[in-house]
């Protein structure tokens, strides 16, 4: 399968919106250079960036290329990242992906769905490189008892519209789980509340539950490989409240299904779009980030909402869920 969008983009030229975003409670200066059959590019070569704030660009591939189309990178803290742009017999890809000192990372979403024109949102972060110790610590210690959690409990994840999915199991070896990139920042120097731009890497996990959807009931049996997904959290500055999830973009090396999900959703939106969606993991990722991006979102939180007083008590407290809402949850 491939994370590439169709090959008639390669005569048009694969292309990208650009975003890269400054986690330094400090302005910082990124460098865009080295550009290699583009025939478009971050308008930039250096650019100054306020702390907690964003630049953005755009670049496109040369039509039918001749030579891997590319760009560098350069950061703040002196890493630098070569990226790639391009369908087969080319590739879409960040070299490195991510650092040692965790204070850069990239997400390469694809977006071409949905009446979407771009082909990639390309997202790239710069900070201190501290909260990934935590998170990945937090990982570490904690993610065979989130797993035993969900196997005895059937984890209930509410979807918008009524539908629901009850996650039965899931298997993942900790080490599969990890944070390259977080960064945390006040939204604004008068807002207490705190914006965390976090990137986690699934290299594989498998989810195995029911669905209910449109008052239809099946199984489903999900593995996912090479999993890259960045997501934002907004969270009150005294960790008084759970976190919200305000942004998600994803990319998606592979995947393999079985069960009646599919079925069930042919009867709903029809064989011809479940096949257009499930057809590769960029369809896929795609038809995550921009169709139904808003019910991601509105899913992740729903089921932090709805679990909050079913999870363990240390999930609680690092997630902020207080009393009262944990109360409000049951």
């Amino acid at each position: 399968m491939s994370n590439s969008p169709p090959p008639e983009d390669a005569a048009e030229g694969t292309d990208a919106a650009i975003t890269i975003i400054n986690d330094w409670p400090e302005d910082i200066t990124v460098v865009v250079d080295n550009n290699q059959n583009l025939v478009s590019a971050f308008p930039f070569t250096t650019s100054t960036i306020q702390s907690a704030t964003c630049t953005i660009g755009y670049a496109q591939a040369a039509p039918s290329p001749t030579a891997q189309p590319s760009f560098d990178v350069s950061f703040q803290s002196g890493n630098k990242m070569t990226v790639n742009l391009g369908v087969a017999p080319f590739a879409t890809s960040a070299a490195p992906p991510s650092f040692p000192d965790q204070k850069a990372g990239a997400v390469l979403a694809p977006v071409k769905m949905g009446g979407s024109p771009i082909d990639y949102n390309f997202l790239f972060f710069d900070g201190p490189g501290v909260l990934p110790i935590a998170i990945n610590a937090f990982i570490q210690s904690h993610l065979p008892a989130i797993v035993s959690h969900i196997a005895t409990s059937a984890t209930a994840i509410p979807v918008a519209g009524g539908s629901s999915f009850h996650i039965t199991d899931l298997k993942i070896d900790p080490a599969s789980l990890t944070c390259p990139y977080a960064g945390m920042l006040p939204e604004n120097q008068y807002s207490q509340t705190a914006v965390i731009n976090s990137i986690f890497l699934v290299k594989e996990a498998t989810l195995i539950g029911t669905q209910t959807i449109a008052s239809q009931t099946g199984t489903f049996d999900l593995t996912i490989k090479d999993l890259t997904m960045y997501i934002q959290f907004k969270v009150d500055s005294s960790f008084s409240e759970i976190p919200r999830a305000t942004a998600l973009q994803c990319s998606l090396g592979d995947f393999s299904l079985s069960g009646t999900l599919r079925t069930v959703l042919e009867s709903v939106i029809g064989e011809e779009g479940v096949a257009f969606i499930f057809a590769s993991p960029y369809n896929l990722a795609a038809f995550v980030n921009t169709v139904q991006n808003e019910t991601v979102m509105e899913t992740l939180n729903a089921a932090l909402k709805a679990n909050a007083a079913k999870l363990p008590g240390w999930i609680t407290e690092a997630l902020g869920v207080s009393d009262e809402e944990q109360q409000t949850a049951s």
